[in-house]
């Protein structure tokens, strides 16, 4: 459990360096992407075991689902 937290903290702070401050937008999309798989994975996979508390995450699966389409975006458009 913490585990995966401590992943996604590393990946959502690492986005931002990486999209905003390097430019490096083919990277900043794979980690977007690799960042995308992990919240999702990580509200199908406790689901079961944190009842609607799980839910809580959805409004942020949501916001990185419109980010990595904006990212992706830039990438095919640059």
């Amino acid at each position: 459990f913490w585990i995966l937290f401590i992943i996604q903290f590393m990946l959502n702070v690492s986005w931002n360096f990486i999209f905003f401050n390097q430019h490096a937008i083919g990277f900043a999309l794979i980690v977007i992407i690799s960042l995308t798989v992990l919240v999702g994975y990580y509200l199908f996979s406790f689901l079961s075991d944190m009842k609607f508390k799980s839910l809580l995450i959805v409004p942020y699966l949501i916001w990185l689902l419109i980010a990595t389409s904006l990212n992706a975006y830039s990438y095919l458009k640059n």
